[in-house]
């Protein structure tokens, strides 16, 4: 159960860390208040109390992200050809990284050893 709450929190979290409306709050702030409102809302619709409206894009923007990523900054300017390119190698390697350690196949690697390793295989191709 903790290991859901904290994956919905960070999802939600990063989600509000793109559209530039965390207000300053840092992630041991958000995941403390979005835990406790996980924890205390039986619906599986939860969100955390202060960053509804960072949710909310969240949930509107999901399906935008999975096929291209937000063309634009926190800030709102656009984003560069290889900033949209790094967002997408990202993406990619973090889901297949997810796949890799949920079928408990990532070879010993740790993330960041992962992501170079697939940045570097991504970019090559």
């Amino acid at each position: 159960m903790a290991k859901a709450v904290t994956k919905e929190c960070s999802t939600q979290y990063l989600a509000a860390k793109q559209a530039g409306t965390l207000n300053g709050q840092k992630w041991p702030q958000f995941l403390s208040a979005c835990s406790d409102s996980l924890k205390s809302d039986n619906s599986d619709a939860a969100v955390p109390d202060e960053p509804t409206p960072a949710a909310t894009k969240t949930t509107a923007s999901k399906t935008t992200t999975k096929t291209a990523p937000a063309a634009t900054t926190a800030d709102g300017k656009p984003l560069s050809p290889g900033q949209v390119a790094f967002r997408a190698r990202i993406s990619e390697c973090g889901e297949q990284w997810q796949k890799a350690k949920a079928a408990n196949k990532t070879g010993g690697k740790t993330w960041p050893q992962y992501w170079s390793a697939c940045n570097t295989r991504l970019k090559a191709n």
